[in-house]
């Protein structure tokens, strides 16, 4: 977790898979939301952005949600 510097907070996440089906990444999906629910929660701070980072041969790929702006590179809008 980091902050942004208009100070919101984003969220990511470490996978090590190489090909995710995507049941698992609705899963992955589900419990990082799960994770800021909770922290806004507890802090009353506001999570701007999801990130999914997946470690991979070469480069890795990063999938990003955000919940202000509407932009969202994941696919849907996150629940958080």
């Amino acid at each position: 977790m980091y902050r942004e510097d208009d100070g919101t907070l984003v969220i990511a996440n470490f996978k090590p898979d190489v090909n995710v089906p995507q049941e698992t990444l609705t899963s992955y999906w589900r419990q990082l939301s799960t994770y800021a629910g909770m922290v806004a929660r507890i802090t009353g701070q506001t999570v701007s952005e999801l990130i999914l980072i997946f470690c991979r041969p070469g480069e890795p790929e990063f999938l990003r949600r955000r919940s202000r702006n509407g932009r969202n590179g994941a696919g849907s809008t996150p629940n958080y």
